[in-house]
């Protein structure tokens, strides 16, 4: 995963975050039409604060429903949510896991 955009259906709510450092083989797909794309600001998050934010954005809105147009997208952001590949110890630390 390199990035996540949500936006409530209200368009009230939104989520923005990119991994910081991004993946170090991406595909070339990603690194020509992704990256060029990508914001490189405060929008980079480590992945600790990638899921501590993505989870307090969740938890913020009553009864999330999140819809996607490609099956691993649902993947990534259970990949997302459950802390990447973080240490137990400090996925731990990112808050909730809003209920599913």
């Amino acid at each position: 995963m390199v990035g996540l955009a949500l936006v409530s259906e209200d368009g009230l709510h939104r989520f923005y975050a990119e991994r910081d450092p991004l993946p170090p083989s991406p595909s070339d797909f990603v690194r020509m039409h992704v990256y060029p794309l990508l914001d490189w600001g405060h929008a980079a998050l480590r992945d600790a604060d990638f899921t501590t934010e993505l989870r307090r954005f969740l938890r913020s809105v009553a009864s999330p429903y999140v819809l996607f147009d490609f099956p691993n997208d649902g993947v990534l952001l259970k990949h997302a949510l459950e802390g990447f590949h973080l240490r137990q110890a400090i996925r731990q630390t990112c808050g909730d896991v809003p209920a599913r």
